[in-house]
């Protein structure tokens, strides 16, 4: 074969690779979302709205959103993503076993935090046992459950029912489905506004410790100037589009952390 025709095939071989090939790894990155505070409705909607605003910064990024915490851990642990945006408790809670670095912190107005009120239908349970709905944190998260909320402490046998959204964990006590719920106070709110009886008779037995905002962190494959590219790019947006993004995940704006 001539010489000609063959360095012509190598540069078509070239061409290829490069035209249909993935991106590299300065071209992409892969990020987690786990926030079950922030009241899941549209997941689809998360993931375009939230993925685009990624990739105003990286034009490859790629998002996946979990609404459990066992499918957020399991995929931590097959496939480590390049950042992480998830529940504050989460990141500290999984930080140094999956080799997390907290960056920024979300925020509404000022705050950097919020608290959960529990709440039954009855006074807090005499039963050493009593049965409590929440979001996110399962029967494996106990120690951190009542790190949150002192008051639980006092019960040697709590039994979780973890569900998928706050405004489900007001409707599981409303119901006599469960003995207290964990639940944001403004989700009681959007229900009364609804169904009043439903609410109605919900009585507020203690407050959380302050809880913060979602955290963004990098994990350990990810390399300085591109902790530093995210950082000042998630800070720098601030359009419509930003706005939305930010607010899908349950805040309003990012702070150093």
């Amino acid at each position: 074969m001539p010489f000609w025709i063959k360095n012509r095939l190598a540069l078509l071989v070239l061409l290829t690779a490069l035209l249909f090939s993935p991106p590299g790894r300065g071209d992409s990155a892969l990020i987690y979302f786990y926030n079950p505070d922030a009241n899941l409705g549209d997941v689809a909607k998360l993931k375009s709205s939230v993925q685009e605003y990624f990739q105003v910064i990286e034009p490859g990024a790629t998002l996946k959103a979990f609404l459990r915490l066992q499918d957020l851990l399991a995929a931590l642990k097959s496939q480590p993503p390049d950042f992480l945006v998830a529940s504050s408790w989460v990141t500290k809670s999984y930080a140094g076993q999956y080799g997390l670095k907290p960056l920024l912190v979300g925020r509404v107005g000022a705050e950097r935090s919020y608290t959960k009120i529990l709440i039954s239908k009855k006074a807090m349970p005499s039963s050493a046992s009593p049965s409590l709905s929440t979001v996110g944190l399962g029967a494996q998260n106990l120690d951190v459950l009542k790190s949150l909320v002192p008051d639980l402490r006092k019960f040697s046998n709590l039994n979780v029912v973890e569900v998928s959204k706050d405004l489900d964990a007001v409707l599981a006590v409303s119901f006599d489905q469960v003995d207290l719920g964990l639940v944001r106070s403004e989700n009681i709110e959007a229900i009364r506004k609804v169904n009043q009886v439903a609410v109605a008779n919900l009585k507020t037995l203690s407050r959380s410790t302050p809880i913060e905002y979602p955290i963004f962190s990098a994990t350990a494959k990810v390399q300085a100037p591109a902790m530093d590219k995210f950082v000042k790019g998630l800070q720098a947006q601030k359009d419509e589009k930003a706005v939305q993004a930010m607010e899908l995940m349950g805040f309003q704006s990012w702070g150093l952390r």
